[in-house]
């Protein structure tokens, strides 16, 4: 009998607003807006997918039928993430309250490190919630908490095998990637940045030891990173450059690549390619750092839930799996001269546009790429041509 399908992470945010207010007016509930469009799929542009994780609000009381909001099953989903916005009215909230709070804390503890409640403090009253207090909370100022937040969500999931409460994974690290003719001074800046974030870096003229190979430590340090990419005009022109990039798609690793081209670069590195891009401009560090480790996050998220897919039979067995779009380096990789089968391959959504799929196609036509919500096997229809109107609605 086929296992029954769980999620492989939801996440739930837990605030206090009074019945009969707009619970999204409070600094809270913009903070759980802002949570929700971040880890689910961002409320003002409909058409992007987002992360595509689960978030759910739990902030008052159903229709006045209790003094709590509806219960959280922690055992839904493989992992449960429970985000307390703490504030003055949750620091002011009844025993009602407290014990709602207080049994979810207990639930993620008995959880043995499948479940974990992580407390943001919305505002000053937060440390003063007795309730609250035996946990950690999540560093960041109101501009990067998302960034820490998305670090430690991160760090939560990466465990795969949690075995213990208390046992603290360690925290994402960064592998900057830079040229040293015109790259250094911004990889130093990089590096300053993130000293005193929830984050590990690696540095080549620091962390690497002498007396041993260069390259086995470029290498190993690649291997458990994500490689930020500071994509200078003198970046694609060096070899060891190239290197560290091709490690990373090789270790099928995340890779995040910041522009910060100034005057042009003569040729290109085309494996640079098929990953997020982030506009330098100059003091955008926060920005480009939650780049980062959302992409980190996205990775790691969608390589478990491919696997529980592929585990549950709703994906071929015999497909290979990728976390992130296909590109020529994959396809390459795939090729059995002497299968006659075709190579299924699953990447996650949203599927390649029809003119990438053609000419990955043309190239290798004994590879059928596909994702998990198209249909496998299914040919593309060239009979029909469908027409969709819409209006100019203010919230299309």
């Amino acid at each position: 009998m086929e296992s029954p399908y769980r999620p492989t992470m939801h996440i739930y945010v837990v605030w206090r607003s009074d019945s009969g207010e707009d619970p999204f007016s409070s600094k809270s509930g913009l903070c759980a807006k802002e949570i929700y469009s971040h880890f689910c799929r961002n409320v003002t542009e409909p058409l992007d997918r987002g992360l595509g994780i689960p978030v759910f609000f739990r902030n008052q009381p159903p229709n006045g039928l209790s003094a709590v909001p509806l219960p959280i099953d922690l055992n839904y989903a493989e992992r449960t993430a429970v985000i307390v916005l703490a504030d003055s009215k949750l620091a002011l909230a009844s025993d009602e309250w407290k014990a709602y709070i207080t049994g979810l804390c207990k639930g993620a503890e008995e959880s043995h490190g499948k479940h974990r409640v992580f407390p943001i403090a919305v505002t000053d009253a937060a440390r003063r919630i007795d309730f609250l207090n035996m946990l950690q909370f999540v560093n960041g100022a109101p501009d990067t908490f998302l960034t820490d937040l998305t670090g430690d969500l991160w760090r939560f999931l990466h465990t795969s095998s949690p075995t213990s409460a208390t046992s603290v994974p360690d925290p994402l690290r960064l592998f900057i990637s830079h040229a040293k003719r015109d790259g250094i001074s911004e990889a130093e800046a990089f590096k300053k940045h993130i000293e005193n974030r929830p984050l590990h870096r690696f540095f080549d003229s620091v962390n690497i030891a002498a007396g041993y190979r260069f390259a086995e430590q470029i290498t190993n340090a690649i291997l458990g990173s994500v490689l930020l990419v500071l994509m200078t005009d003198a970046y694609s022109s060096r070899p060891w450059c190239r290197r560290e990039i091709l490690a990373a798609k090789t270790a099928v690793r995340p890779i995040v690549v910041v522009d910060m081209l100034e005057k042009e670069e003569r040729r290109s590195f085309p494996y640079a390619a098929n990953v997020p891009v982030i506009r330098w401009r100059e003091d955008n560090y926060e920005q480009v750092l939650q780049a980062t480790v959302t992409e980190a996050l996205r990775f790691e998220y969608d390589r478990l839930r491919m696997e529980t897919l592929r585990r549950l039979g709703r994906l071929a067995t015999d497909a290979t799996v990728l976390v992130r779009p296909p590109e020529l380096l994959d396809a390459q990789a795939l090729l059995q001269p002497s299968a006659n089968d075709i190579v299924k391959v699953i990447y996650p959504d949203p599927p390649l546009g029809n003119e990438e799929i053609d000419a990955l196609a043309m190239m290798f036509p004994k590879i059928a790429f596909t994702t998990p919500t198209m249909p496998a096997g299914a040919p593309k229809s060239r009979q029909y041509t469908i027409g969709v109107s819409v209006s100019h609605s203010n919230n299309l």
